[in-house]
């Protein structure tokens, strides 16, 4: 086989590209006839054809053949074809190609020569076709620059920014349509957020919105609207509160403090007046002395009803309850209370039944709420009676409970005051200058106490000069918890009274029937048995102040 080279083109021709000045590769190969003589010989010869810029010293869309040996087969310099890479200073940069290519590898390499452009290669590798060296390996590379390599990044580089442009623009469009639409909601609610305060109650959040988000947040701000609502609400209540009581803790203190200082001025004066030798007689001594006496307890009891409001406040009064008969405990205070009634020209009316009436309750504590909602019916009559009277009810759950209802024709209490009563220091007329001595923490104890013993208490009222009702639930308990002995005393006192009335000639009370009965009595017996009532309802108020106090 015979290998021809025929070098390209001179720089500077142009025209069509020659076969003939194109690597050629001639293939010969003889042919004998049957008797071994040689006839002809048979010629192939083949051009690799590559269309160049004739640029000097421009390797650009050029292919390279090199030999495994490092010889130059084919290159675009013809002054280049025949020699080894070896003798030529970018070596190595060859080298590295060929141990690639040999090797497998064909990724494309970039390469610098001394023209300082960058070049980039693609090669990869074949059998030698000739018959000199079978064995050896060939190189084919193709070489150009990578400004040509990177040429068709320019079209896309201008695709890419007319692209740009446009959805730039598309964008800026799409922007100015739909902003209108877009801003409106956030319009909407801006103005009600900003105009909230002249809203009418009625007037809720526009929610009307194509776009689900918007509906979503005029729902939040609605419900936060109306949170805040609730807080304001809430503030003012309190604020108001907060002025109110105060306003009452202020009325209380001047209040109190003129029911402090009376008492103590007449026990001031009684004890100077007897101190001093300024009574004519022992009697007027022990008259003083008594005065002085009853202030004292009465004074007792307002401080008592202080220290009880402060143990309310601070969550830390407590009661004992134990069964006992309501029915006995009713009469007890009656009976304490008759003078007090007597002296004044009332009625008294009560309707107790025969029966025990068996409940739970601290019997201390339940004889002071009686004696002073009793005491509150009293001093606020003037005319007409005072009627007491219990009723057996059943509740809708099946349990039963006793209601005691103490009635009153006295002054009565506007609808509008009623709910006040019940608030610690509260007082219909708080002046220093009413009628009606009090501190105003009556109702308020008697209410927290009666809770306490799982009751109830309310006050009634239809206004001015039309009386008084009030309804002191308790709910009952087995009869059986009372025992024989509380059942044997009941009929004892029972008997005791009946004896009473028999001597007296007229009942000062009546607790079997309903009917209304003076309190009135003959000179004699009424005068003994007024002192020896107060005698008793003395020893009876500084037993019940003492175990108020303990």
């Amino acid at each position: 086989m015979e290998l021809r080279s025929i070098a390209p083109p001179k720089p500077g021709v142009t025209g069509p590209p020659n076969p003939q000045e194109q690597l050629q590769l001639l293939l010969t190969a003889p042919v004998y006839d049957n008797s071994g003589k040689l006839q002809y010989a048979l010629n192939l010869q083949s051009a690799l054809y590559k269309q160049t810029r004739n640029q000097p010293g421009s390797l650009t869309g050029s292919t390279i053949v090199i030999a495994e040996d490092g010889t130059i087969l084919a290159h675009p310099l013809p002054d280049l074809v025949g020699t080894n890479i070896k003798e030529h200073s970018d070596a190595k940069q060859v080298q590295s190609i060929i141990k690639n290519a040999i090797a497998g590898r064909n990724e494309p390499i970039n390469l610098i020569f001394n023209n300082k452009k960058e070049l980039v290669a693609g090669y990869t590798v074949i059998d030698s076709p000739t018959s000199i060296k079978p064995q050896q390996k060939w190189i084919v590379m193709s070489v150009t620059t990578v400004e040509n390599a990177l040429f068709g990044l320019e079209e896309i580089k201008l695709i890419l920014i007319v692209l740009t442009v446009g959805l730039i623009g598309a964008s800026l469009v799409a922007s100015l349509y739909l902003a209108p639409y877009l801003a409106s909601p956030v319009e909407e609610l801006r103005d009600y957020a900003l105009n909230i305060h002249s809203h009418h109650t009625s007037r809720r959040v526009p929610d009307n919105f194509k776009i689900r988000e918007f509906n979503q947040l005029a729902q939040a701000i609605d419900q936060m609207v109306d949170r805040l609502k609730v807080w304001s609400e809430e503030i003012e209540t309190a604020w108001k509160d907060a002025k109110s009581a105060n306003q009452v803790k202020s009325q209380f203190l001047a209040t109190t403090s003129h029911e402090l200082r009376n008492p103590l001025n007449i026990i001031i004066n009684c004890v100077r007046l007897v101190k001093d030798g300024l009574c004519d007689n022992r009697e007027e001594e022990i008259e003083f002395l008594q005065r002085a006496d009853e202030t004292a307890i009465h004074l007792l009891g307002i401080i008592n009803e202080l220290l009880d409001i402060s143990k309310i406040e601070a969550g830390k009064l407590s009661v004992v309850s134990q069964p006992l008969d309501l029915r006995q405990t009713l009469l007890e205070v009656i009976n304490l209370q008759s003078v007090n009634v007597q002296q004044k020209g009332l009625q008294l009316k009560t309707n107790l039944g025969t029966e025990p009436i068996p409940v739970k309750a601290d019997a201390a504590k339940l004889k002071q709420v009686l004696i002073n909602i009793i005491g509150n019916a009293t001093k606020f009559t003037d005319e007409g009676g005072i009627s007491i009277a219990t009723t057996i009810q059943t509740r809708i759950e099946g349990k039963s409970q006793v209601m005691v209802s103490i009635t009153d024709t006295g002054l009565g209490i506007e609808p509008a005051q009623q709910h006040k009563l019940f608030r610690p220091f509260v007082m219909v007329n708080g002046s220093t200058t009413r009628k009606f001595e009090g501190t105003g923490l009556g109702l308020a104890i008697s209410r927290n106490l009666i809770e306490l013993m799982g009751g109830t208490i309310t006050l009634e009222s239809a206004g001015i000069n039309q009386g008084t009702t009030v309804n002191i639930t308790l709910p009952l308990i087995d009869i059986s918890l009372l025992g024989l002995s509380a059942t044997d005393n009941n009929i004892k006192n029972q008997k005791n009274l009946e004896e009473d009335e028999e001597i007296k000639g007229t009942d000062s009370f009546s607790s079997n029937h309903p009917e209304a009965i003076p309190l009135e009595c003959n000179e004699n017996y009424g005068s003994k048995k007024t002192k020896l009532e107060e005698e008793y309802i003395d020893l009876e108020r500084v037993n019940l102040f003492m175990m108020r106090n303990s």
